[in-house]
């Protein structure tokens, strides 16, 4: 019962996604479905991501001085579900709750978002994004796109203080599927 669930719940949802990362995201979720051996259980990772985003601290130690750092991989999702650990995924729930923390902390002084992801779904992406939107007033925010940053997580970066690519990096490309 799970696994329809889970796909019902994939296929009713409009994705901001990097159209070829979707379609394999599809594949996988069909094949985990029509696999006669596979019972109630997930296959394991598809795509090597922290199931939440990490805060890591660098940087002085003074007041302001440390860089908190925000890793966006994978799939982004509203909340944390089955398919992270199908694919791995980011809930903007959980970039949020860091995001907050970080300009709690007097001791960070800038925000890094690090992204690696091809987008996701649609939901709470607007919300998400108006909030680092708004955090940037209270602390820089940089986007560091490591190595790609599609659709729904260009959208979140587009809002940063300013962005950053790596050389080979992919960048770009909001639209809903």
């Amino acid at each position: 019962m799970r696994k329809e669930l889970l796909l019902a719940e994939c296929l009713s949802t409009p994705w901001a996604m990097e159209p070829g990362l979707l379609n394999a995201q599809a594949q996988i979720l069909l094949n985990w479905r029509l696999r006669k051996d596979s019972a109630d259980n997930a296959p394991g990772p598809a795509y090597a991501a922290p199931q939440r985003p990490t805060v890591r601290r660098s940087g002085g130690r003074g007041q302001g001085g440390a860089i908190a750092i925000v890793q966006i991989f994978g799939t982004i999702l509203p909340r944390a579900s089955m398919l992270n650990e199908m694919c791995g995924a980011t809930s903007t729930q959980q970039v949020r709750s860091a995001i907050f923390e970080a300009l709690a902390d007097d001791t960070v002084g800038q925000i890094v978002l690090e992204f690696d992801s091809p987008g996701g779904s649609v939901s709470d992406v607007q919300e998400l994004a108006d909030d680092i939107f708004a955090a940037k007033s209270r602390k820089p925010i940089v986007g560091f796109a490591n190595s790609m940053a599609a659709s729904a997580a260009y959208w979140l970066m587009s809002q940063c203080t300013e962005c950053y690519v790596t050389p080979s990096g992919q960048v770009g490309s909001i639209g809903v599927y």
